[in-house]
């Protein structure tokens, strides 16, 4: 799959008009047009997050599940409301 469908797909669920001013959204670095054979979704890459991203240990489920109670834990410190 090409990075440009995978962001697309992530797009649709997280729409960027949800993004507040300070925040990075989007492809930070890469191709939109390169194959992609592994992903690791993450809101800060911090050092824990490249280490696993690196060990590749976690399945998808447990990446996903992560990342919304991050997502939605960042969201709500920032006040905003569902």
């Amino acid at each position: 799959m090409l990075c440009k469908n995978i962001i697309e797909m992530i797009e649709s669920a997280y729409p960027r008009c949800y993004a507040l001013s300070w925040d990075n959204v989007g492809l930070l670095a890469g191709s939109r047009q390169k194959e992609v054979k592994k992903i690791y979704v993450a809101l800060d890459a911090d050092d824990e997050v490249v280490e696993e991203a690196v060990s590749g240990t976690k399945t998808m489920e447990e990446m996903a599940d992560e990342w919304n109670e991050k997502w939605t834990a960042a969201q709500e410190s920032n006040g905003v409301e569902y």
